[in-house]
């Protein structure tokens, strides 16, 4: 990624994973090692070899050039059959705001991540979608002809397994499947374990501290285990514990906040 761009040809000598890879119109790939990532752009289809996800190809060879900022590698040589397979690239977390240019085509993992639903569905042609972390807003940049195509853009929070574009000077993210994005869990906090005494018409309840309950604990109450439950007190931060008198059959939860 060092080198400069043009006609040089250049040969990466050691093992490179294959993260995704698109065929039919510019047989693109992406590929990345221990020190980086790269795009490979290869309209000619001069890589015939087929690969499957996460094999290793040693010995690309090829130029360096820039499309909009983002820097490519145009092969000029099959590098030939797999030199592994089945490897294992775990996506490095990252927030939407310390992604730079270096980080171009390398697999990542954002966090808590708010996608625009104004469009409802992710669209067939790949399109730019606003995506917030609560570090900042960034364009998802969606791939044409994956399997989220037509399928619902989340509505609540997600972590995705994306990889990093950029264009112009936009930094974008890049789920590559459906998979990649899950309902995040950060923020959600443990649930306490709670025991419950009766002595009388006075319940006690006490339950164990929750690391991250920096709001304190909310008690919600029903009649019904079932029912809709109603918060009918707010702790302060560090009690575990509260009471109410009552001669009725209730159900209590307690809550992290």
């Amino acid at each position: 990624r060092t080198q400069p761009t043009g006609t040089t040809v250049y040969r990466l000598t050691g093992e490179a994973v294959l993260t995704f890879q698109q065929g039919a119109t510019r047989y693109t790939k992406y590929v990345q090692d221990a020190t980086a990532a790269i795009v490979i752009d290869d309209p000619a289809h001069i890589i015939t070899t087929t690969y499957n996800l996460y094999d290793g190809i040693t010995g690309i060879t090829g130029t360096l050039g820039l499309y909009n900022q983002l820097l490519q590698f145009t092969p000029v040589a099959d590098p030939g059959a797999a030199t592994s397979t089945g490897n294992v690239i775990v996506p490095e977390v990252r927030t939407l705001a310390s992604l730079t240019s270096a980080d171009q085509a390398k697999l990542i993992k954002v966090m808590n991540v708010n996608i625009d639903p104004a469009l409802v569905n992710f669209p067939a042609a790949a399109s730019n979608i606003n995506a917030t972390d609560p570090t900042a807003t960034r364009i998802l940049r969606t791939f044409a002809g994956t399997d989220y195509v037509s399928t619902p853009i989340p509505t609540v929070a997600t972590d995705i397994i994306c990889l990093v574009g950029q264009y112009l000077t936009d930094i974008q993210i890049s789920p590559r499947f459906l998979a990649d994005m899950s309902p995040s869990t950060t923020g959600q906090l443990d649930s306490p374990v709670v025991t419950i005494t009766r002595n009388g018409n006075n319940v006690v309840l006490n339950w164990n501290a929750i690391p991250g309950a920096n709001s304190g604990y909310r008690i919600e109450v029903d009649t019904n285990p079932y029912g809709s439950f109603s918060t009918i007190y707010n702790t302060l931060p560090g009690v575990l514990t509260w009471s109410e008198t009552t001669a009725e059959k209730k159900f209590y939860r307690v809550v992290a906040r």
